[in-house]
């Protein structure tokens, strides 16, 4: 079988094509998506993207779709997996009632699914207080919060939280540090304090760390079958008609709140 994975990051299996924006690993092939695929149409057995396609606008995620659709088999299988709005909006209202009760853990629920609702749309810093929430010396509902984001996230969490920053003085990082310097130093010259500031901000929403668009199974249904994919099933983690699938491991097992959806073309 040819298998497709796309904006992989640094989750990939060696029996995949993997694909990204960035690459640090030989088994990914650089690449921007948004440019349409590199491959002959009917190229692949199975396409599959984990929390990509919310980082994209309706339209691009429109223009993918189309490309995946493109580069599949007759009878090839689409596998998304994505947040899910319609579980957060549920999850929202639970939490309000169970804040506005005072039970235990249900004000922190609550700033919680705020967070996962807005946070990753309107931050302009890497992290966002979503992050600063996660790297509290002790998260109140941390059951709660790591139910949501999967025990994979625990364990990136830790490690940020006992590794102190790689303070290595090698050659390379101090010249890409004196680049950088020269960069900031012309771009406030030219732009001035709040101009540059301006620019950061603007880099960093441009960097693929946003959400620009949210998806429930209504609304990712109708836009599959817009784009000509046939018989969409709503899934729950451990489930797909991708043979050996679990095999793989490209995705958190223990995360169990995203919307997943196959579609076949």
């Amino acid at each position: 079988m040819k298998l497709l994975n796309i904006g992989c990051g640094t989750r990939f299996h060696k029996d995949w094509v993997n694909i990204d924006l960035v690459s640090d690993s030989k088994e990914v092939i650089q690449c921007d998506i948004l440019k349409g695929l590199p491959f002959a149409d009917a190229t692949f057995d199975v396409v599959y993207n984990s929390h990509f396609l919310e980082h994209l606008s309706y339209d691009d995620g429109k223009r993918v779709l189309k490309e995946c659709w493109r580069v599949l088999k007759a009878n090839g299988v689409l596998r998304i997996v994505l947040p899910d709005l319609e579980r957060m909006i549920n999850q929202y209202f639970k939490n309000l009632q169970r804040a506005e009760n005072n039970e235990e853990h249900g004000d922190a629920d609550y700033e919680w699914i705020l967070l996962e609702l807005f946070d990753q749309a309107s931050r302009n810093i890497s992290g966002g207080d979503m992050l600063k929430y996660l790297l509290q010396s002790q998260i109140p509902n941390k059951e709660y919060v790591f139910y949501r984001i999967g025990q994979d996230s625990k364990k990136m969490i830790d490690s940020l939280k006992g590794n102190p920053v790689n303070q290595n003085n090698s050659m390379r990082k101090r010249i890409d540090y004196y680049i950088s310097r020269i960069k900031y130093l012309i771009l406030r010259l030219i732009l001035g304090r709040k101009g540059y500031g301006y620019y950061l901000i603007g880099k960093f929403r441009k960097s693929g760390e946003i959400h620009y668009t949210m998806y429930d199974k209504y609304r990712l249904s109708k836009l599959l079958t817009l784009v000509g994919f046939l018989k969409i099933n709503i899934l729950n983690i451990a489930d797909s008609s991708i043979p050996k699938w679990k095999e793989y491991q490209l995705e958190d097992t223990t995360e169990s709140v995203s919307l997943i959806i196959e579609a076949e073309k």
